[in-house]
């Protein structure tokens, strides 16, 4: 049996531990196995397959889940190894740091936390396993006690060696749940229903987000492509006329495997502005625009730090801007309630 003094009792315990990688072996994901795992370890090292083997005879056959598995094996000296693993499922990410002296120790630990991580009703059956105890020093021998010539001298057995408790398993970072998230988004749009002179219009925003496991918290921002507007049937009589918004918005955001399903409603600001153009004392103007938008998206994940978004949603106008050249009748009013469909990308931090 190999000594591990550092790794045994941690086997164990090792439900708890936090760290990025970037991988040598890639294990893909399949309908069986739902583990997607990525391996850098030196070539003395156990192999992504060791580590895959390690989790399949752990993992329960029922109520599996996917994930993302990330680890890097590094010695620091003859006698020390670290693990740096990542964990990332439906519960969120979880880093950890393990040390031991050796790395096929290393890959079986990777194994049991992979297997907990893909089905939590494991992380109680795990096998302990115990390390030998310290050989202990040769027993020293108790001199005999000095008795009169004329009795026997009778020898007193040496004591029986202590046993040498257990070595402490190594320290290692307690785990971290990643609970709140960051994402910048970027997004090309289209907007209906004349808040604009046109029936339909080109729109280009981008968001920042607070992402949590169930919700997140939106900071958007969106203009819409200036439009030209004539005064009653008069090509070269009229106004141009555009729009930019800033809101932000709640959303509820569910979550199942890759996808993301963000529902929410909030408030945006912004101006609308005009500049007429074919009168002799050309001008322009600027009005307050608020309205309420309600949208439900979805987000694809195809990896961990990229989300593809598109979505629907319909903006109530609160204030509905008009123009008019001047001593003219009325050119244009918002629309009352605008429709959007929207396609984006968003980047996720940390």
């Amino acid at each position: 049996m190999r000594p591990l003094r550092a790794i045994g009792p941690l086997v164990a315990a090792l439900v708890f531990a936090d760290a990025p990688v970037h991988a040598r072996s890639v294990e893909p994901v399949s309908e069986v196995d739902p583990i997607e795992l990525h391996w850098d370890a030196p070539a003395a090292c156990p192999g992504a397959d060791r580590v895959r083997e390690h989790a399949r005879r752990r993992r329960g056959t029922e109520g599996t889940t996917r994930v993302v598995a990330r680890g890097t094996v590094r010695a620091i000296d003859a006698a020390t190894w670290v693990l740096e693993l990542s964990l990332e499922g439906e519960g969120g990410r979880e880093d950890r740091e393990i040390r031991a002296a050796s790395c096929d120790a290393l890959a079986e630990a990777a194994g049991l936390l992979i297997a907990v991580a893909a089905d939590p009703s494991r992380a109680s059956v795990g096998p302990a396993v115990v390390p030998p105890p310290a050989t202990p020093d040769a027993a020293t021998p108790v001199p005999t006690a000095a008795e009169p010539a004329s009795e026997p001298v009778t020898p007193i057995a040496a004591a029986p060696p202590a046993s040498a408790p257990p070595a402490a398993p190594t320290t290692a970072e307690r785990p971290r749940r990643r609970r709140v998230s960051g994402a910048i988004r970027a997004e090309l749009g289209g907007q209906f229903l004349r808040l604009l002179p046109r029936v339909a219009d080109v729109t280009f925003g981008g968001a920042l987000a607070l992402r949590m496991p169930l919700s997140r918290v939106e900071v958007r921002g969106r203009y819409a492509l200036a439009q030209r507007v004539e005064q009653g049937g008069l090509a070269d009589v009229g106004g141009v006329i555009d729009l930019w918004t800033l809101g932000a918005s709640g959303c509820f955001a569910p979550r199942w495997r890759r996808l993301e399903f963000p529902i929410c409603a909030g408030v945006e600001l912004g101006a609308m502005q005009g500049r007429s153009f074919g009168v002799q004392e050309g001008g322009r103007a600027r009005s307050l625009f608020a309205a309420i938008p309600i949208d439900a998206n979805l987000i694809w994940s195809p990896i961990p730090r990229v989300g593809l978004l598109a979505g629907a949603g319909a903006a109530a106008s609160l204030v509905r801007p008009g123009f008019h050249l001047r001593d003219q009748a009325l050119l244009f009013r918002a629309g009352p309630v605008g429709l959007r469909l929207i396609v984006g990308i968003e980047l996720r931090f940390p």
